[in-house]
């Protein structure tokens, strides 16, 4: 949802899935020592002409040997970490292959919100993202996308590509801008993010209502010609 001079627009919710992280830790196996033997007894002197040779004494004890205790069995992979609003918000960041930096805009995520799950403060240069408790990484990151694709827009696009996109789009004479009587998803600011985000994250219920999803030929086509290049 875009929010232009503070007016800010609610949006419907989106379905989502989810996605979580875990860690692993590792311990290092205990060492045993094993003894040596005694040593055997002295053979006789062989039999010769010349003197018979001085005795060297009886052989240094073997060293001790040590091995892995083989009766250990493999660590269990820890415990999942407990969840928080911040964690699976920056994991969701971290999944987008996209500079977000590059938009100059910032991203914040926030508690929940009764109907807004996102939007992007055109004065402030701010994207929120409003975190369900429990939330996956997955479901955070379609709404991000949407909204990373406004900022895409404010910071990319001119009025002229703005013209060509709704040419492109077949709404040539459609606005651009949502207003109280024109919502996110039927404007062409909308549209955009809602392209953009199938682009970037390739998931989730296309929601616009300005035209259909493109196909992936026209998709690549758009892509090259407003989105820029993904980072991986």
């Amino acid at each position: 949802m875009l929010v232009r001079s503070g007016v800010r627009r609610r949006l419907l919710p989106a379905t989502m899935t989810a996605l979580g992280v875990a860690t692993v830790a590792a311990g290092a196996p205990f060492l045993v020592g094993r003894g040596g033997s005694t040593a055997p007894p002295e053979a006789p002197a062989p039999m010769t002409s010349g003197p018979a040779p001085a005795s060297s004494g009886p052989p240094p004890p073997r060293r001790a040997v040590n091995r892995a205790d083989r009766s250990r069995t493999a660590p269990a992979p820890a415990a999942r970490l407990p969840w928080s609003r911040d964690r699976v918000g920056h994991e969701a960041l971290a999944g987008l292959p996209y500079d977000v930096a590059a938009t100059g805009f910032t991203v914040a995520f926030l508690p929940a919100r009764s109907g807004l799950r996102g939007q992007t403060l055109v004065d402030a240069r701010q994207i929120q993202i409003y975190v369900r408790d429990g939330e996956s990484a997955t479901s955070i990151r379609r709404i991000l996308a949407h909204e990373l694709g406004h900022a895409v827009d404010l910071s990319r696009n001119t009025d002229q590509d703005r013209a060509r996109w709704l040419a492109r789009r077949g709404a040539p004479e459609q606005a651009w801008w949502p207003s109280p009587y024109l919502s996110d998803f039927a404007s062409g600011a909308g549209d955009f993010a809602e392209v953009f985000a199938r682009w970037l994250v390739g998931t989730g219920d296309f929601r616009s209502r300005l035209a259909p999803a493109p196909a992936p030929e026209e998709l690549a086509r758009l892509a090259a010609g407003w989105f820029g290049a993904r980072t991986r």
